[in-house]
């Protein structure tokens, strides 16, 4: 991987809290492109719970922030 796609992950990984749910269009918005992105899912630096939506690795907080944030209602099923 180059230099800047290091940096990118890097730089990526440094603004997620391990509960922040970060969405495609924010990602497209902030130069990371659908195949960076699928690289960042594939060698586990990100998971996808659903459709267009990503969070570090070790998602379950996620749950907890759209419960908080966003007043959904959200069940993690095993």
């Amino acid at each position: 991987m180059s230099e800047r796609k290091d940096a990118n992950i890097n730089r990526l990984l440094c603004d997620l809290d391990d509960t922040d749910l970060i969405f495609s269009r924010w990602l497209r918005t902030h130069g990371y492109s659908s195949s960076l992105v699928a690289r960042y899912v594939a060698s586990g630096w990100l998971e996808s719970p659903a459709h267009g939506v990503y969070i570090r690795k070790g998602w379950e907080g996620g749950a907890q922030t759209l419960q908080v944030r966003e007043g959904m209602s959200v069940v993690v099923l095993p």
